[in-house]
């Protein structure tokens, strides 16, 4: 999911908020600086929503301004989700209310407060209330994106102190245009390694061939180290039938053990591993080709029944 975040405040809290929720979450998020009168009665809607589960009148930022605001700092791209994260004591919002999430049109929006200080540092199933406040919403979010409801998050929080399980709950994959063989493949890879202790998701699956290009250039005409050898038209990621994993709390940096355990999963799935190429080792890399050559892929030169 890509979100466009629009913030009214340069806070630290905030930025550790976004850096944690796209971390934990592997959404896309981009943050834009907006300057608003957030005293403005014309922003707010007063409404009854659902609090907990249970019936409560407030007032929330009209989803109208949201996406306006979104559109005019988008540069022309399209998202999924439109969102604003502000100052709480500048809002006025009911004090209990510390975010809303509503859908229309087929985009999701999101209403997020922050807090500065003291009142950021109490802990709300292990994150603080920013972070906890940023991802909550963007959880219902992605909940309604799947035809989950809206009350499903609560009933869960309701019975649990960690909300590993409930994000471990996603399809990782589902957006990310694998082809059927490859993406259920990967979805075996994550299940499995969730037995051995790894909290695994997907970060990369399809890639246009502009977006290829754009990833060969850095650390070469761009900055950054270089992260792949293949120019567009070159990786099998151009072709749906590759992607890459991280770990939601060590990142890239599991152990020799771990990476030894997914090798040995992949290869009973029949994937290969971008960690054993001798030329350049790509670690989070893995691929299915259905006993084809990348050389054939690229070509064309396949049956697609053998990916379904």
């Amino acid at each position: 999911m890509k979100i466009l975040l629009l913030t009214t405040e340069k806070w630290t809290e905030i930025t550790e908020a976004v850096a944690t929720a796209r971390k934990v979450l592997g959404v896309e998020i981009h943050v834009e600086q907006i300057d608003i009168d957030l005293k403005n009665e014309y922003l707010y809607d007063t409404h009854s929503i659902l609090f907990w589960n249970k019936p409560h009148q407030t007032k929330s930022i009209k989803t109208n301004i949201i996406h306006a605001l979104g559109v005019s700092k988008a540069g022309g791209k399209e998202y999924d989700c439109y969102g604003i994260i502000a100052d709480k004591k500048k809002a006025l919002s009911d004090e209990i209310i510390d975010g809303e999430q509503s859908s229309s049109n087929g985009k999701q929006f999101i209403e997020v407060y922050a807090y500065k200080g003291r009142a950021n540092k109490k802990k709300r199933w292990g994150y603080s209330y920013t972070t906890y406040n940023l991802i909550h919403e963007i959880l219902h979010a992605m909940d309604s994106r799947r035809g989950v409801a809206g009350s499903a998050l609560h009933t869960y929080l309701e019975k649990n102190d960690t909300l590993d399980a409930y994000i471990s709950s996603f399809n990782e994959t589902e957006t990310l245009d694998l082809l059927p063989a490859v993406q259920r493949k990967a979805d075996k890879l994550i299940s499995t390694a969730r037995l051995l202790g790894m909290d695994l998701r997907i970060t990369s699956g399809f890639r246009s061939f502009k977006e290829q290009d754009k990833l060969y250039a850095q650390g070469r005409t761009k900055p950054g180290n270089i992260v792949t050898n293949a120019k567009g038209g070159q990786s099998m990621h151009n072709f749906g039938v590759a992607f890459d994993i991280v770990d939601r709390k060590l990142g890239y940096n599991l152990s020799s053990y771990q990476w030894k355990w997914l090798n040995v999963i992949a290869s009973l799935l029949k994937l290969e591993w971008g960690g054993t190429w001798r030329t350049f080792s790509d670690k989070p890399h893995f691929q299915y080709l259905a006993g084809y050559t990348e050389s054939e892929i690229i070509k064309g030169a396949y049956d697609t029944k053998d990916f379904l």
